[in-house]
């Protein structure tokens, strides 16, 4: 992609944020986040990204200073003066005022501002890199939020059931149909579990103040994160996510990175052709009284240095960034088949969790209360039931917080990751 296509980018991002940051930041009534929210958040809030781009600020008064000329030198010589005899005050002194400017040959000024702006486009690009790594994160814990979150109203399904089990136990004890053992050890059960949800509210905000600080603030005031199911559940992927797009930030930066060596091997190269320096002044004879002009011109003769160590160093260091940016490639393509392929397979079998093993546990649960109540099953077995329903539940929606991940680090290798459009609507609600 050209360099042109990359600051419209960047600008475009950034004012992106700046337009939709008060859309994310209006007070929301149910008090629910989004992932489009927090994708805005963090992108306009996030306190490294802020300072990388006042770096790039920065290279524009590199460049402009670049582009300007060295300073002209004066020198003023008095000579015959303040002597003895004839030499005595200043009757026969002359004096010779001189300005002098050096001036670059072989565009090496232009060079250097050519140098400095690359600097600035990569400095950009990087902006992009950090931009997709927070993007990543942000993704990766919103869907770890969401997992949490479903894992808390599994676990609170799970308690109220308990609930209704303790309640048959209990009748079935003042009847005199079973040990008052049972009721000790359901009530056992059910603390252990009331426990394991304090510990996942407690994770949730954990892990809420975590994304919190990647957009800048260090508290979460969100009650829970919403989706809609087909985001969550249902999955679209093609091939083409197992392509390498233009827009992969590191392989942008690499690509820039060698155009840098490449001006700096042509730099180098002008540097052998000496710069010229030009004087011109007035020279005065006090004894005669007498004024001339005088002019000159200075140029250093390569004789013993001709740069060769620099332009040798620059030439391999041009080789060098072609070769890291030949593994990079391959690099990144073995990792995004690999990932594509785990998620092509763990995908199916998520779906046979969801058509086929949760409702058959479902149905063995049902079986296993319905007996009980009929005294035709043991304690321990509706138990065993209990917790294999939970943990089944709790494996699926495990399952899909692992392939939503699995998608974004995917869409952060291919680079489609900075592609994101922002619902505008989403952050209205």
């Amino acid at each position: 992609m050209s360099e042109k296509f990359y600051k419209v980018f960047s600008v475009t991002s950034i004012v992106l944020v700046i337009l939709l940051i008060p859309f994310s930041l209006h007070p929301n009534i149910n008090n629910n986040l989004t992932l489009n929210a927090v994708l805005v958040k963090v992108l306009g809030g996030n306190p490294d990204l802020a300072a990388m781009r006042y770096k790039v600020k920065s290279k524009d008064g590199e460049i402009y200073q670049l582009s300007r000329l060295a300073n002209p030198e004066f020198e003023f010589e008095l000579e015959n003066f303040a002597g003895s005899g004839e030499l005595s005050g200043f009757g026969r002194s002359e004096y010779t005022a001189l300005l002098s400017q050096e001036i670059p040959t072989g565009n090496k000024r232009s060079l250097s501002v050519r140098i400095a702006k690359v600097e600035k486009t990569i400095s950009e690009l990087m902006i992009n890199k950090k931009g997709a790594d927070l993007l990543l994160e942000a993704k990766k814990k919103f869907y770890e939020l969401y997992f949490l979150q479903e894992k808390i109203a599994l676990k609170r399904k799970q308690i109220s059931q308990i609930e209704n089990f303790k309640l048959q136990i209990h009748k079935r004890v003042r009847a005199g149909k079973t040990s008052p053992l049972e009721l000790s050890r359901i009530k056992i059960y059910l603390l252990r579990c009331k426990t394991d949800l304090k510990s996942a509210v407690s994770e949730f905000y954990s892990t809420g103040v975590y994304l919190a600080s990647l957009w800048g603030e260090d508290s979460f005031s969100y009650k829970s994160v919403v989706t809609e199911n087909s985001e969550w559940e249902q999955f679209t992927i093609n091939e083409e996510m197992n392509k390498i797009s233009d827009l992969n930030p590191d392989l942008a930066i690499m690509k820039k990175e060698i155009q840098h060596h490449e001006e700096e091997l042509r730099l180098e190269k002008a540097i052998k052709i000496p710069n010229i320096s030009i004087s011109g002044g007035i020279k005065h004879h006090s004894e005669i009284g007498l004024t001339a002009f005088t002019a000159g011109i200075s140029i250093p003769v390569p004789l013993f240095d001709k740069n060769k160590g620099g332009v040798s160093t620059a030439g391999y260091l041009v080789d060098k960034a072609v070769a890291e940016l030949k593994a990079e490639v391959l690099r990144i393509r073995s990792e995004l088949t690999a990932k594509f392929r785990t998620l092509k397979t763990e995908l199916g079998n998520t779906k046979i969790y969801k058509n086929e093993i949760i409702p058959e546990s479902e149905k063995t649960f049902k079986i296993i209360s319905e007996a009980y109540a009929m005294g035709r099953s043991d304690y321990l077995d509706v138990i065993d039931v209990y917790d294999s329903v939970y943990e089944i539940n709790e494996e699926y929606i495990q399952s899909i917080r692992d392939r939503r991940i699995e998608l974004a680090e995917i869409e952060r290798l291919n680079g489609r990751i900075l592609s994101i459009t922002i619902n505008r609507s989403e952050n209205e609600k």
